[in-house]
């Protein structure tokens, strides 16, 4: 009697044990008999279908399926699950409330008991976030592949010993290949003087982590060279671990051939500068000298002004010669932090000694006002000076310098009472028309771009109706 009371507590206990497990499984299960009916199910099924156990026991098993999705394993008009007695699985889509739909996976077996008949035992597992994560899978690599296949520059893969694994339809255009046609070959195959030692150093690089820019000659199959530049990244396994390489090459044949076709442009510029700085300036000294001779001997007062006009005009060819220079060194100042109020009030003070016949007035509204600039600041404002004074033909001359700033730039102003500048002045003082305003607001224009600045010339007119001009240059303020 003790025994049978022990055996039936741990029967007990084991069944407890059973349903325990069962009511916390990951996978929904469900005991079907063969009316189709649900006649137990787990709450992990009650999850998936969004339902009770009141409102899933009892019910018909085929209640709960899209009518749409019905398995072919059941029968939808048939009073039995025609089910065989072997394992099977499939997928279908089952209705979850409120009208949601989720995918599922449903195993099915039917235990022996040693009856004709017996019920279904149902593993269902939800799989609706699964077909959702390969769907956007299958999605990413459709855009992944559609943009390396159409973009325009070429990508390369190679693995852990240089050997190409893979080239996009760009690339092989490129080198003059059919798709497919390089994959197995080795890097240095394609690489214009590239050694196993050096493909061994950038394998190196890549396994360090480090991304790679640079320049490098490829080889078309026609044996044609092709300049190109290189953007290569290390590839990672799964765990982190380098695998190869990835890099894309972009064609810059018509660059090089615009960096020479600029490069001879600027040796030719050179040689001019260099002709006009010794042959033309040799020839200028010559004239000044024979000038000056029959300057200083006894000639009519009409040849005498003749030879003074002559040697006004090799002074200017000689200052023009001198000018030239200074473009020339202009690209290759570095910009540094100045002071612009301070330069200002500097190259004002140093006009008015030299201009005495101008009324200068300055009016500066701030202090430190640091800009970019270089050793040319000064000739800028002393050139914008005097040029405004040259263009002012009355006897009167009256310029006002003011300088303001707005919360991103300094706006320094040059107002003369002189008459209007003309559009061509104007237009080649801000860069916009034909170098019609001299080589001197020339060489303004070319330190106003190098400064990131921008120059301004309008027309203003003063309280007695009288007009004259207004010159803006506007300076970048540096950022802090």
């Amino acid at each position: 009697m003790v025994t049978t009371d022990y055996n039936d507590n741990e029967l007990l206990k084991s069944t407890k044990t059973f349903e325990q497990v069962i009511d916390n499984s990951h996978e929904g299960i469900a005991i079907i008999g063969n009316n189709c009916h649900v006649e137990y199910v787990n709450d992990r099924i009650c999850d998936i279908l969004g339902r009770t156990h009141k409102e899933i026991v009892s019910h018909d098993i085929r209640d709960f399926i899209h009518q749409d999705h019905f398995p072919a394993q059941i029968d939808r008009s048939s009073s039995e699950l025609c089910i065989d007695s072997q394992p099977m699985s499939f997928e279908t889509i089952v209705i979850r409330e409120p009208d949601e739909q989720r995918d599922v996976r449903i195993s099915t077996c039917r235990p022996n008991n040693g009856e004709r008949k017996t019920k279904i035992l149902a593993q269902v597992l939800d799989i609706t976030e699964e077909k959702r994560a390969k769907h956007a899978l299958c999605e990413c690599k459709m855009l992944y592949q559609t943009l390396i296949h159409t973009m325009n520059e070429g990508l390369g893969i190679i693995d852990d010993k240089g050997t190409i694994t893979f080239t996009n339809a760009a690339l092989c255009r490129m080198l003059g290949y059919y798709d497919g046609e390089l994959s197995g070959a080795q890097s240095t195959d394609i690489f214009h003087g590239l050694s196993f030692d050096s493909v061994s150093d950038k394998i190196k690089e890549r396994v360090a982590g480090k991304n790679g820019r640079y320049e490098s000659t490829m080889i078309h199959k026609s044996g044609r060279l092709i300049p190109t530049m290189i953007s290569a990244s290390p590839l990672l396994d799964q765990n982190g671990e380098y695998e190869g390489s990835f890099a894309v090459f972009t064609d810059i044949s018509h660059q090089k051939k615009a960096e020479k076709s600029v490069q001879a442009t600027r040796d030719r510029a050179v040689l001019y500068l260099d002709i006009m700085r010794h042959d033309i300036r040799n020839q200028l000294q010559k004239i000044q000298v024979e000038a000056e001779l029959l300057l200083d001997a006894q000639v009519d007062i009409s040849v005498k002004h003749r030879l003074e006009s002559i040697l006004q005009a090799v002074s200017e060819s000689s200052a023009i010669i001198s000018e030239t220079r200074g473009i020339e060194k202009l690209a290759s100042l570095p910009l540094r932090e100045r002071m612009l109020d301070e330069v200002l009030h500097e190259c004002v003070m140093q006009a008015i000694i030299l201009l005495d016949d101008v009324d200068f007035q300055l009016s500066i509204h701030l202090d430190e006002a640091k800009i970019l600039a270089d050793d040319y600041l000064e000739q800028l404002i002393s050139d914008l000076l005097h040029e405004t004074c040259q263009h002012n033909p009355h006897e009167n001359k009256r310029l006002h310098m003011n300088l303001a700033e707005t919360d991103t730039s300094y706006l320094l102003s040059i107002t003369s009472n002189g008459p209007c500048m003309p559009d061509s002045v104007k237009k080649s003082l801000m860069g916009i028309g034909p170098r019609s305003g001299g080589l001197c607001f020339h060489l303004v224009q070319q330190i106003v771009c190098k400064y990131g600045s921008k120059i301004e010339v309008n027309d203003v007119t003063y309280d007695d109706d009288t007009v004259g001009s207004i010159i803006v240059v506007i300076f970048p303020k540096v950022h802090l």
